[in-house]
């Protein structure tokens, strides 16, 4: 790897001069990921296609998964792998990424924007420890969803302020374009999004026993939980981390309870977000996830077992995380069973805060984020 890196980048820093000389064609928009085709590059992307902005310009997705959308017969658009992305990103005005990047400085004839993926509880970029003089500023602009969050995106990206734009993230327009799953018809649902790190998946163990999810350690736990759910008439949704897998099969026992993966979702043609829509309620961490959820003003659980480690290792944006926390915080099964408890009997009594800290994280309520980023940027 380190051979490699000496080799790379002496390459980008030629780059760099090679990209403040070359033509930008205006008629070319660019997509880029180096984690899977997905959010809010996705979400874009699915606007411009639905809205046929491929009938008057060229686009092109770079993305290190394309190989899977080789067979997508759209006109005007291709897919094509990072390598070959480069020279795309060096002649095209108008270039889109959330995930990795190419570390390029853009031209002043270029709009590149980072729409990052998601609104930031936990230190991101700059203000991790040990990154603190690292240049992440490879951009024209980075997306905030607020004031309050243009200061954090600022600290983070050492950027200026006028490189911050206040705009939704596109992937919350599908909050308000809700699918249900399958599985769930008459049944209130409830979305758990337990981070991987919590998992005894990530400390090695591999005892059939273990079940592998936060807090209900061994299926005995999950049976108990299973049965809850059940008297409650309450489905609940695990989705897991993208880098975790699980085996399907422990879990068919468990009627009620419900664990997907990336590969579900795609299966099933289902979007998290649309899912999202949908959900009676969200049970997660730190995950920037609530902050979209907020938009809907529905109850959300916090599992904060760990949070006074993650503030000596990690560290959050704010000296005080809880206050931008608007919900009931779980550290142990009694707590978690009282949260499910008080959704089935539509007991809430976070409205008040869930709508102070919506105020504080997201300026547009309206989900016309893809729209709206389209028309800062320029692209009509």
């Amino acid at each position: 790897m380190k051979n490699i890196k000496r080799i790379v980048f002496p390459l980008f820093k030629l780059l760099n001069i090679i990209n403040k000389i070359l033509y930008k064609r205006k008629d070319k928009i660019v997509f880029y990921s180096n984690l899977g085709f997905r959010d809010n590059v996705k979400a874009l992307y699915d606007y411009l296609i639905d809205n046929n902005y491929n009938e008057k310009y060229k686009i092109i997705c770079s993305v290190n998964d394309y190989q899977k959308y080789r067979n997508i017969k759209k006109k005007n658009v291709t897919f094509v792998s990072n390598y070959k992305g480069i020279l795309h990103f060096l002649t095209f005005k108008y270039f889109f990424y959330s995930f990795g990047k190419y570390p390029i400085k853009p031209s002043r004839k270029q709009k590149v924007i980072n729409l990052w993926h998601g609104t930031p509880l936990k230190n991101i970029g700059n203000l991790e420890r040990d990154k603190k003089n690292i240049d992440y500023n490879f951009f024209s602009n980075i997306l905030a969803t607020s004031d309050v969050f243009a200061d954090v995106m600022k600290d983070a990206f050492n950027c200026e302020s006028d490189q911050v734009i206040i705009c939704g993230h596109p992937r919350n327009d599908l909050l308000f374009k809700p699918r249900r799953a399958p599985f769930n018809k008459h049944k209130k649902l409830v979305l758990w999004l337990p981070t991987f790190r919590n998992s005894d998946l990530e400390k090695g163990i591999s005892s059939n026993d273990k079940s592998n999810i936060p807090m209900f350690t061994n299926h005995e736990q999950m049976a108990q939980l299973n049965e809850y759910l059940k008297e409650s008439n309450i489905e609940l949704m695990i989705k897991l981390h993208l880098r975790q897998d699980y085996d399907k099969e422990k879990f068919k026992q468990y009627k009620n309870i419900y664990i997907w993966n990336d590969r579900d979702f795609q299966k099933e043609g289902i979007n998290l977000y649309q899912l999202l829509g949908s959900a009676d309620a969200l049970i997660t961490d730190y995950s920037s996830v609530y902050f979209d959820f907020l938009l809907l003003n529905r109850p959300i659980a916090f599992t904060i077992k760990d949070i006074e480690q993650y503030k000596k290792e990690r560290g959050f944006v704010f000296d005080h995380p809880e206050e931008y926390m608007p919900g009931q915080k779980v550290v142990n099964q009694t707590q978690f069973y009282e949260f499910l408890k008080n959704v089935s009997r539509n007991h809430d009594e976070y409205e008040p805060d869930r709508e102070w800290v919506n105020t504080e994280a997201n300026r547009y309520t309206d989900g016309a984020n893809c729209e709206r980023i389209l028309t800062i940027v320029g692209i009509k």
